[in-house]
């Protein structure tokens, strides 16, 4: 069956909904574009927008927000209305329009007039003429939120807010949109246009300026992440990335400790970053300095290091010291100096499927496991902040379950298997959403809470790296 219509405003783009073989569950949304005189193979519009369930009643708005209707998603209950927006090879992840829009009943079939905030949709919630029947809404707020970027302007070393900073705003071609200045807290607000490309540039007196590249082509949240740090003209500083020698791969939570070769006294102490980094501002340091440091780097599972540093200082600079010096740790512990690295799995939004590139880590953790008869591993699984806690907990426990079925499948003894599931209790980052379930942290934050860890809690040998 083929049915439910919509077309972009400019009529070359067929979006419409269908049973054919092939698709994620009863009904799917496909699309169809208008090329030379003739109409492409239709698309599915993949699983950020599709579900086990029903899809239905497509309605795309003039800027390309496409509206539809499902049940397969954790929504209020029955038929919620959902908007997504087109990128570049698909569909970002379907947001439900919330209450009072949704209910527990079918809500569908949703037009919005070009105010944003005023329309008509379908329901058959109590109160009506008859089973389904068409409301009006007037919304508080634009039900497509108009795009803006905001942040903070901070120095790069104190993290302390600058204000009364220019912020200036540029197109793609490089044409000045806009020019504020942040207010007494370092913050700024500037409008954007959907499907655009921009540069935020940040200038302050005694600082170097810096710029960040923007865009809304694509995006489903309408904020747009402006935070800028900048690093001020008259200072130095020292940065390095810390490595896994073997994988090549940035090392978190090293310990880094740099003293002064001279007088023995301690520079810095640090950790390295998620992305095995550090950087800090040096003090009472000119050009002429001669920097003569030691630098130790410690990590569980490694092997101390210790490095000679020395240089003369120039114009003030961000020194760079693995662009100078080996910065890679190397493993310890393992047979044959080998190191066992267990990556985390990550799932889609509101989604307990193992994705094709999970189905790779797992591939080569059961092979692990296989050659490496003495190991067990318990099995972690969390959730982003969104939704309930309840409902967290019982998807985090559908993911530890998915996880370890396809252990179990791939012939791992479910005897050497433990699972835990702690849904959003347990944030990599933190994009708490309590007490709406809203957060203001962007979908590639909200993907690193979405995952399976492991840790080997039986073996031979004590020592364990991950990514």
């Amino acid at each position: 069956s083929i049915g439910h219509p919509a077309l972009t405003k400019d009529g070359l783009t067929l979006y419409f909904i269908s049973d054919m073989p092939g698709g994620y569950g009863q009904t799917d949304i496909y699309k169809s574009n208008f090329v030379n005189g003739d109409w492409t193979r239709p698309e599915n519009l993949g699983e950020t927008v599709n579900t086990e369930g029903r899809e239905m009643f497509p309605c795309v708005f003039e800027d390309g927000t496409l509206f539809f209707a499902s049940d397969g998603n954790a929504g209020l209950g029955g038929l919620d209305i959902y908007s997504t927006s087109p990128q570049k090879d698909k569909f970002t992840e379907a947001k439900n329009l919330g209450y009072p829009i949704n209910t527990r009943y079918d809500d569908f079939g949703i037009q919005l007039n070009a105010d944003l905030k005023t329309g008509y949709m379908s329901s058959n919630r109590p109160g009506g003429k008859g089973s389904d029947d068409i409301y009006a809404f007037e919304a508080t707020q634009p039900v497509i939120p108009k795009f803006e970027v905001e942040g903070i302007v901070a120095d790069k070393y104190t993290n302390l807010p600058l204000a009364n900073v220019s912020v200036d705003l540029y197109d793609a071609s490089n044409k000045l949109i806009t020019s504020i200045k942040t207010d007494d807290k370092g913050f700024y607000k500037i409008p954007l246009q959907p499907n655009k490309n921009y540069t935020v540039e940040s200038i302050k007196e005694e600082y170097v300026k810096n710029a960040i590249a923007i865009t809304t082509a694509g995006q489903a949240d309408k904020k747009v992440n402006g935070n800028i740090n900048l690093q001020p003209s008259g200072v130095y500083a020292v940065s390095g990335l810390v490595t896994d020698s073997k994988t090549k791969q940035p090392l978190n939570n090293v310990a880094v400790y740099i003293k002064d070769k001279t007088t023995g006294e301690e520079v810095l102490k640090l950790l390295t970053t998620a992305n095995g980094s550090f950087e800090k501002m040096l003090a009472d340091v000119k050009p002429g300095t001669l920097l003569n440091y030691t630098i130790q780097l410690e990590r569980v599972g490694y092997v101390t290091k210790d490095i000679i540093f020395t240089k003369t200082l120039g114009s003030p600079e961000i020194i760079k010291i693995n662009e100078l010096l080996d910065m890679s740790l190397t493993p310890v512990g393992m047979e044959a100096a080998e190191v066992l690295v267990i990556n985390p799995i990550f799932f889609d939004l509101d989604k307990s499927i193992i994705r094709s590139d999970a189905q790779v880590e797992l591939n080569s953790l059961a092979e692990t496991l296989k050659q490496k008869k003495d190991l067990k591993i318990e099995i972690t699984s969390h959730t982003d902040c969104r939704a309930t806690e309840p409902y967290n907990m019982n998807l985090s426990q559908r993911r530890a379950y998915a996880t370890f079925n396809y252990l179990i499948e791939k012939g791992i003894d479910r005897s050497r298997l433990n699972m835990k599931w702690v849904g959003e209790t347990q944030l990599t980052i933190n994009c708490a959403c309590e007490p709406n379930n809203v957060s203001s942290c962007s979908e590639e934050e909200h993907q690193l809470n979405r995952r399976s860890n492991f840790k080997i809690t039986s073996r031979k040998v004590d020592q364990l790296s991950r990514k």
